[in-house]
């Protein structure tokens, strides 16, 4: 068996891999939850189970019928399987498991472990990987330190991932309680690939710390099994005789550690204590009489009392707006403004609800909405309405976000001195912010500017190399008539991302310049294969065909622009400018309009 180290031991290792630079991944399971009011699986299971075989809820043949059709063999009473009594329970309407589990989770209130892990994340730009549904990390972020994190729980959310970005990350890789969890075991055998990449790249980068996970689900397992950890693996227990045979195999394999610690909580305040954040240079007791003011403090402000005289927990203003980043994430802009809306008729001083609100105004085409809610956000931020919980860093850095997105707003609207002049003001507060760089090189390109746009990009490129914007600076050295290095540029915009098509539209169009016109109908034809249906390709194809002296080809492709467009047009003698093309995926981008 692996070796076992105390808590205390575990909280220096960490300090001292902070000093060499090492961040700290938590891995987070069901025990992490159980003193904030949430259930085990294990105690869900149990519950389901009596339901079930104790308390007769549903008639035996069909609890039989359903076991056969779901390939559950014998249940062992002693040592129920969470996904087979959750399968089993609501065999008949799912949607009653989604909903009871809702019921569990949304009611929970963080305890002080979570407390102290969101002043670590906050503090350390930590990353929590959890195979939890609930809302007690972001609720602990956004209540009690009031600030923002990143909550990625779908595969499509996964390129958003950034182990460099300087807020919070918590990935929910079984899903989100409010948007299809995943409890059956059919979906816990495997992760999707885009998990199982990004995790494996994470933790062997990180140090990582298990926690209340008990190694129940295949899928994950297998992902940690063909991990190469580069820093030790410590898996966090109560009782070492209790550990699966599954997890002391890996963690011998990999030759981690077991960790004894008391609970989730008593570990994390051990944490806090040696960091010496706010609260923590005292003893436990006193740490949870603080919390326990903390709580009470809470609930004065948001317990309501229904008609009934009932008192129940109201929404505050802070997890309005968790709420309205989650379905902004999930591109429902609109519930995302009703949430924001809540929060600031709860709190009208909420910096953080108008630079949001502003957010999604824009992606809806709100752009005045989206500019007074932003000069909103920054005159708050001005009077010091942003809690100050958050250091100076983390202020500079929300006010920089905020003057980004107004000038984007005013980029939108064409009118590039001022969006210039908002992207000067971010960089100013944020010198490392890739995005800002990336906008402004597109304002300046529309200016005509071009060496100070190329200087951008160029920055850009440096902070966060992508396709996307050796594409674009491709398009400004083209309109230079440095016809090589735009070739150079969408060539390694293509070997990034060979599924673009405007990386082989601009390389085509800068080959038509050197006159390499095969090269031209190669990218060209490459092109149109991944945006079939984009009309200005076959006009620039039929441009080329006409160079080379091929009526016929030209001819056709004319005649499949005209189908797309119903323009009568005829093709020019050369492709003399570049014209907007709108591909997929980048209607928002402003790094691919020319």
């Amino acid at each position: 068996m692996a070796d076992t180290i105390k808590a205390k031991t575990l909280v220096k290792i960490i300090a001292d891999g902070e000093k060499r630079g090492k961040k700290v991944c938590y891995i987070l399971g069901a025990g992490a939850s159980r003193s904030s009011g949430i259930p085990t699986g294990a105690e869900l299971a149990r519950q389901w189970y009596n339901e079930l075989f104790v308390e007769n809820c549903f008639d035996r043949d069909d609890i039989e019928k359903w076991k056969a059709e779901l390939g559950i063999g014998a249940i062992d009473k002693n040592n129920l399987d969470y996904s087979d009594m959750y399968a089993l329970r609501y065999y008949i309407e799912e949607k009653d498991g989604r909903n009871f589990l809702a019921s569990q989770m949304l009611t929970a209130i963080p305890r002080a472990g979570y407390y102290h892990l969101a002043h670590r994340m906050v503090n350390q730009n930590s990353i929590v990987v959890t195979t939890n549904f609930d809302y007690l990390i972001q609720q602990a972020i956004t209540i009690f330190l009031h600030a923002l994190c990143r909550d990625i729980h779908t595969p499509n959310e996964i390129e958003f991932i950034d182990t460099e970005l300087e807020i919070p990350q918590i990935l929910k890789i079984h899903g989100d309680v409010l948007f299809d969890p995943k409890s059956k075991k059919i979906d816990l055998q495997k992760l999707h690939r885009k998990w199982t990449s990004i995790l494996k790249k994470i933790f062997a980068d990180y140090i990582v710390v298990v926690i209340g996970y008990n190694g129940g689900d295949l899928g994950f397992m297998d992902v940690l099994r063909n991990t190469t950890f580069n820093e030790n693996l410590y898996w966090c227990v109560m009782d070492i005789t209790k550990i699966s045979e599954e997890v002391e195999n890996l963690v011998t394999s990999k030759k981690g550690k077991f960790v004894i610690i008391d609970d989730f909580d008593e570990l994390m305040y051990q944490l806090g204590q040696y960091f010496d954040d706010p609260d923590y240079n005292v003893t436990k007791e006193q740490n949870n009489k603080i919390f326990d003011e903390l709580i009470d403090a809470k609930r004065k402000v948001c317990a309501t009392v229904s008609k009934d005289g009932e008192v129940y927990w109201a929404i505050s203003a802070y997890e309005h707006v968790q709420l309205g980043i989650a379905h902004f994430d999930n591109h429902n802009y609109d519930e995302a403004i009703k949430n924001f809306n809540e929060a600031i008729e709860l709190d009208p001083n909420l910096a953080v609800a108008y630079s949001n609100r502003g957010a999604a105004y824009s992606y809806i085409d709100e752009c005045e909405l989206a500019i007074a809610d932003y000069v909103k956000a920054r005159e708050l931020n001005r009077k010091g309405a942003i809690v100050d919980h958050l250091n100076a860093i983390k202020l500079n850095q929300n006010n920089a976000t905020a003057y980004y997105k107004h000038g984007n707003n005013y980029c939108d609207k064409g009118e590039y001195d001022l969006a210039i002049a908002d992207y000067a003001k971010a960089i100013e507060l944020n010198p490392n912010y890739a995005n800002v760089y990336c906008d402004r090189g597109f304002a300046y390109t529309q200016k005509d500017e071009y060496d100070l746009a190329i200087a951008d990009y160029t920055k850009a490129i440096k902070l966060n190399p992508n396709y996307k914007l050796y594409c674009a600076r491709g398009i400004v050295y083209y309109k230079k008539s440095k016809y090589r290095l735009a070739i150079t540029d969408c060539t390694k915009a293509i070997k990034l991302n060979p599924n673009y098509a405007g990386s082989f539209c601009i390389r085509g169009i800068a080959y038509y310049k050197k006159g390499k016109y095969k090269l031209v109908i190669s990218d060209f034809t490459k092109a149109i294969e991944l945006e079939p249906d984009l009309a200005s390709l076959y006009k620039l194809r039929a441009e080329t065909y006409t160079a080379l002296n091929k009526p016929d080809l030209a001819a056709a492709d004319m005649a499949k622009y005209r189908e797309l467009t119903g323009n009568a047009a005829t093709p020019q003698s050369t492709p003399h400018h570049i014209e907007f093309i709108n591909f997929s995926g980048d209607e928002q981008s402003r790094t691919l309009r020319f």
